[in-house]
């Protein structure tokens, strides 16, 4: 069965005998703010819960899966103005690159992907009933949540204290509540959890930064206007670290997905990098460049693999916490097609540039031509790109094709 630790019990918890929508389990994952380009720690986390949703579906767990996009945000605001842009159009700008990034990625879409400005309405209805109800009040640049009302604050962190915190955000000069204002960050999961999926649902994902205050706000406001738990499992992946510190866009040292697709790195090797560590656990994106030739090892021997079959021992890992290092070495030891999809690897050859095919044409005519030292000059060459060489002789003729 399959257990996960579980960010509120602080234990490995077993999933509901069955989710809480007709069967299926529900499951919602926060997404990201479309100011910017997506980089590997974004990777990290939607490769993640990718893999955790092929391995509920695979043990008969059907899943609807929920990630939302924030599109209005103090940042996309900023962006639009240095871009002369619309917040509208930048936010389309990025939503187009994620799904560029994460096809590319082989990460499957999501059932839905409610994007804020969508649920506007629903959000000010939210906000104006927890005024009613004494549970937030309004200040001069917005509303804020009454944090002292909600006695359990900090069941995921340990922060205790909730101080009060906006749940939206007007302009002063404004005369009238909503008029001119727009959400504020954490009450737009919380909306469009319900709005999408229901009251309460059984999987709530996201990184290690969001615990707090994001997903203690999150429970804060669902918890006191509704008065049932948000999520049944809270499920956080680790850091993606550049030599032991926090790798971010502020700190400028992410590696940005678009530049990784643009210098024809195999998006399978990415996967591979972001699953030899448990998700739980920090990665530090220095090793992202050293693990070519472990992947490239286990893909050749994928290649020639056998199209089914699931190991016990690969079974036993990924019920575990969704324990992808013993995964991996369960598949290098006994390769299946099927254990691959199941981590999301496609597997297949590459497809030949027609540069490298040239090269390896000038190679057999040189052979032919018996002119060696020439011939190994080409394959050098061809080699020194990241392709392998091999030679064949056919009816009296050298052929030599490439591989990757």
């Amino acid at each position: 069965m399959i257990r996960l630790y579980n960010t509120l019990s602080k234990q490995l918890d077993l999933l509901p005998n069955t989710g809480t929508l007709h069967g299926d389990l529900k499951m919602y994952a926060c997404g990201v703010t479309v100011y910017d380009h997506c980089h590997i720690g974004h990777a990290r986390s939607y490769i993640t819960w990718d893999v955790l949703r092929r391995w509920l579906e695979f043990r008969g767990h059907p899943v609807k899966y929920v990630q939302n996009f924030t599109d209005i945000d103090d940042k996309i605001i900023e962006r639009a103005r240095q871009d002369h842009l619309t917040c509208e159009q930048v936010a389309d700008k990025y939503i187009n690159s994620y799904f560029e990034d994460f096809d590319w990625l082989n990460v499957q879409r999501a059932d839905e992907y409610p994007r804020v400005t969508k649920y506007f309405w629903a959000i000010a209805g939210w906000v104006n009933e927890m005024l009613v109800r004494g549970l937030a009040y309004e200040v001069d640049d917005g509303v804020r949540f009454r944090g002292a009302n909600f006695k359990t604050y900090g069941q995921l962190s340990g922060h205790t204290a909730c101080e009060d915190f906006y749940i939206w955000k007007n302009n002063p000069e404004d005369k009238k509540m909503f008029a001119g204002g727009r959400p504020a960050w954490h009450i737009e999961c919380s909306v469009m959890i319900r709005e999408t999926l229901g009251e309460s649902i059984d999987i709530h994902c996201g990184g290690h930064d969001l615990i707090f205050p994001h997903h203690e706000n999150e429970i804060a406001q669902s918890e006191s206007l509704f008065g049932k738990p948000l999520a049944a499992i809270w499920l956080h992946n680790g850091f993606v670290e550049h030599r032991g510190k926090k790798m971010s866009k502020s700190e400028g040292n992410a590696l940005y997905l678009r530049d990784l697709r643009a210098n024809g790195i195999d998006p399978n090797m990415l996967r591979f990098w972001v699953l030899q560590a448990h998700y739980r656990q920090p990665l530090d994106q220095y090793g992202f460049h050293q693990c070519y030739m472990q992947w490239r090892s286990l893909r050749n021997r994928l290649l020639n693999a056998p199209e089914e079959g699931v190991t016990p021992g690969f079974v036993e890992a990924m019920d575990n916490d969704l324990n992808t290092p013993v995964a991996l070495a369960e598949l290098h030891r006994e390769p299946t097609k099927e254990m691959a999809g199941l981590l999301g690897l496609k597997i297949e050859h590459y497809p030949v540039p027609q540069d490298i095919r040239a090269l390896a044409d000038t190679r057999a005519v040189l052979r032919d031509q018996r002119k060696w030292a020439e011939a190994d000059a080409v394959r050098d060459q061809i080699t020194a790109l990241g392709w392998e060489v091999h030679d064949h002789n056919i009816e009296g003729r050298a052929s030599v094709t490439v591989s990757r």
